[in-house]
């Protein structure tokens, strides 16, 4: 643990009598206000007896708010000797702390992409549907309308089930 009560590290671990023969050491860090930045998690290298081999590490960025605004996930890739990014969100807020924006990106075991972007739009005032549809023509999105979340997708309207609305 650090100075302000973080945890720094977890180590989970196998003996074979008073050797480690396998495990993990998951090591944390912390930003000046005590948001967790990165956890990095690595393997336990049996030939040289420490935890060395890199598995996995999650990174944290935050807005002046202590607001998520980036989550990424990535693996250790061996042959190319770098982290691979497996999973990346990016989020926007308003100024009254509002979630405006949202990007989604992972990469999935046989290569293939996943995207997804997300626009809120928030209103005081009646919003109608085909003012809603009208402003997003293209892509798709989730809106919120009278406290109701709803798809729009190319320009029509879906409700959380998938209907069309109308």
């Amino acid at each position: 643990f650090d100075a302000n009560g973080n945890n720094t590290e977890y180590t989970s671990a196998g003996y074979m009598g008073t050797d480690i023969s396998y495990g993990n050491k998951t090591v944390y860090t912390y930003n000046a206000n005590n948001l967790l930045t990165s956890s990095v998690m690595y393997g336990f290298d049996a030939t040289e007896k420490t935890f060395t081999v890199n598995q996995s590490k999650n990174e944290y960025e935050y807005n002046d708010n202590n607001e998520v605004i980036l989550y990424a996930t990535y693996n250790w890739d061996a042959e190319k000797n770098d982290w691979v990014c497996k999973l990346k969100q990016e989020y926007e807020f308003d100024a009254n702390g509002n979630l405006i924006n949202e990007t989604y990106f992972e990469l999935y075991w046989d290569g293939t992409e996943y995207n997804w972007k997300g626009e809120y739009y928030y209103s005081c005032q009646e919003t109608s549907i085909e003012e809603i549809q009208t402003i997003l023509q293209e892509g798709t999105y989730k809106v919120i309308v009278d406290g109701q979340m709803y798809i729009v997708r190319d320009g029509m309207m879906y409700n959380v089930q998938g209907a069309l609305m109308k």
